[in-house]
């Protein structure tokens, strides 16, 4: 029930002139997005909350929308997290945005020295592996006390 306390707190407010932010970097980029539902979707995704949680199966875009999120967040800190070294290669190959870190989310919670500043935390939670409930609890703590924004992947809906 913690989790989905601090949670509820990060969604009381969004970030201040996000879809501005959007729609200007949709126009000086001259970036084509390909559909109009993802358009919408980066438009208000940071609005009204600093978390997001997107899901959906292998291929249907989810690291191009990362990508995408990553470019709009521009010179912010951001940080990449997945359960494997194998995974976290895998992201790192489709992010092309600056001012990324990438690791495990081991490292990122229990490694000394592990760089946890940064404006957006990125967790793209396979759940072919283990999964732990403890990992998404220290992540809200972590970006509470950051500050930072959340944005959650999947390739399956969360289940009861």
């Amino acid at each position: 029930m913690e989790i989905i306390k601090r949670l509820k707190e990060l969604t009381k407010k969004g970030i201040r002139n996000y879809t501005n932010t959007v729609n200007s970097w949709l126009s000086r980029h001259n970036v084509s997005v390909d559909s109009e539902e993802k358009v919408n979707a980066l438009k208000t995704l940071f609005s009204d909350s600093r978390v997001a949680f997107v899901y959906g199966a292998a291929g249907t875009g989810k690291s191009t929308f990362i990508n995408y999120i990553s470019h709009i967040f521009g010179d912010k800190d951001k940080v990449y997290l997945t359960n494997t070294n194998p995974a976290i290669e895998n992201l790192r190959r489709k992010i092309d945005a600056p001012n990324g870190t990438f690791m495990t989310i081991s490292k990122f919670l229990y490694r000394k020295g592990a760089n946890k500043d940064c404006d957006i935390i990125f967790i793209d939670d396979d759940k072919r592996y283990m999964y732990d409930l403890r990992h998404e609890i220290r992540f809200v703590d972590a970006s509470e006390l950051l500050g930072a924004t959340l944005f959650l992947c999947d390739d399956k809906a969360a289940s009861a």
